[in-house]
């Protein structure tokens, strides 16, 4: 795809092909440094050397970090070296690319210090792994899905967590020593409420998981493997959440900022206005600041905000609701439109499901796009360990690089709470939501990109850090 010969094509493709071999090997490198992400996009199928690693989890040692960050820093020389103007402008771009990842990953650990304070990738990081897994495993009858050696590895995974947690908990407390500490908030919905959520799943989810999809002549065998590593996995769950509450807390029992200790109350965001200009020229190669954009963009909100009250007094006058004068008249309609809402959260999954159908059959029947006789969208509630970091909706595809495994479209329950069910999942929202993180939203979008994997770089589906 490196577009039409040219005088210099000989010299072009050998330093295409070096470039390539490169970028396979810092995308294999990350890749075995983020198992979690490997498993995401389905990384033992881009190398044979990845096979192994839906079965483990990141080091987030310090020695481990060191030298992780000693093989970034070689990797980047190696890029900037290949500052050639032979290479094709697609692997000029990638290059770009890659830079920018490497330098986001070394001022994450050098400069932030983020895995001092990342206890929202601590938590949550095991249980996405095995869920990614257990998403991407291959089909073995109508309703069981595993294969032997996938189980083996999910077994393999959680039998990893409490070294991979005991190694969070040092991380924690250097970032204390260190007065680099996480966010209340994430104090909260993560080191009190995921925990809890998380030893739940290893505790009892995994092995009910297991004992329904084990082959049947394997189950007994397994069952008290699963269950011994999953019990495991919980405890060093629990012992997590006490080095939070001992640490942090003054009284974990009490609502809010309240029960934490006074030294752990302030915000402490994500990024302040110096790390947002950073990021600005770093991940995106923008040359403007956040205060420059704030400026710029009061024109654009003011023009939204005029467009959004024209359209609800349309709305209010059509429907003979009654209207005001300027925002007012938004309010109002979207109360109105509030009314039609699911009742219960069993209501509102089977109205996402229902939606999500008329979509794809309306794409069928115009011909809006080509849909596969076999396409399918699973509509599924958040699972418990998710719902700290999923707020309403969100999507999870099936790993690209493989062939097997369906996306998943979450949506986070309510409780049944009237007043969220109608502001958060009314029938217009509903509607929007299944089309944006559904079809035609992530999920074909994701499907026709997994069409063209081949032709899409790998670097390209890296997402450094995280998920």
């Amino acid at each position: 795809m490196a577009g039409a010969a040219g005088p210099n094509s000989a010299a072009g493709e050998s330093a295409d092909g070096r470039f390539q071999a490169l970028e396979h090997e810092y995308v294999v490198y990350l890749l075995s440094r983020f198992p979690v992400v490997a498993t995401y996009l389905g990384g033992a199928v881009l190398d044979a050397s990845l096979a192994a690693i839906d079965g483990q989890l990141r080091d987030h040692s310090a020695p481990a970090l060191v030298a992780e960050d000693a093989r970034l820093a070689e990797f980047r020389q190696r890029f900037r070296a290949k500052d050639d103007p032979t290479l094709s402008a697609r692997r000029r771009t990638y290059r770009q690319v890659a830079l920018a990842q490497l330098e986001h990953l070394l001022h994450q650990h050098q400069t932030l210090r983020h895995q001092e304070r990342c206890l929202d990738t601590y938590v949550d990081e095991p249980f996405r792994g095995v869920d990614w897994q257990i998403q991407g495993m291959t089909p073995t009858g109508a309703d069981t899905y595993g294969t032997p050696a996938e189980w083996q590895r999910v077994i393999a995974r959680t039998r990893a967590v409490p070294a991979y947690l005991a190694a969070a908990e040092k991380q924690l407390a250097a970032g204390v020593a260190a007065r680099n500490t996480p966010d209340q908030r994430v104090l909260l919905q993560y080191g009190l409420h995921g925990t809890t959520a998380d030893a739940e799943y290893f505790a009892r989810t995994l092995p009910a998981l297991a004992d329904e999809n084990l082959p049947a002549d394997q189950r007994a065998a397994w069952h008290d493997e699963v269950k011994h590593a999953g019990e495991a996995a919980a405890a060093a769950y629990a012992h997590l959440r006490a080095f939070i509450v001992s640490t942090f807390y003054d009284d974990a029992s009490r609502n809010g900022v309240s029960g934490i200790k006074p030294a752990f109350r302030a915000d402490r965001y994500a990024a302040g206005e110096v790390e947002y200009d950073w990021a600005l020229r770093n991940n995106l190669g923008l040359d403007t600041t956040a205060a420059r954009l704030f400026d710029e963009a009061q024109p654009i909100i003011e023009n939204t905000r005029g467009e959004m009250v024209a359209l609800a007094t349309e709305i209010a006058k059509g429907q003979g609701w009654p209207h005001a004068d300027g925002l007012l008249t938004v309010r109002l309609v979207f109360d109105h439109v509030g009314k039609a809402a699911p009742r219960t959260d069993a209501d509102m999954l089977q109205g996402y499901i229902e939606t999500g159908r008329a979509l794809v059959e309306y794409a069928r029947t115009t011909g809006l796009f080509d849909v596969p006789t076999d396409y399918r969208l699973d509509v599924s509630i958040t699972p418990p360990p998710l719902r700290s970091s999923i707020d309403g909706a969100a999507y999870y595809p099936a790993p690209p690089f493989k062939t097997s495994g369906v996306g998943r479209f979450y949506v986070t329950p309510t409780g049944d709470d009237p007043v969220m069910l109608r502001q958060e999942h009314n029938s217009a929202a509903l509607a929007d939501l299944a089309a944006h993180e559904g079809f035609p939203g992530h999920d074909w979008h994701y499907k026709i990109m997994s069409r063209y994997r081949d032709e899409i770089s790998a670097v390209r589906w890296l997402t450094p850090g995280a998920v």
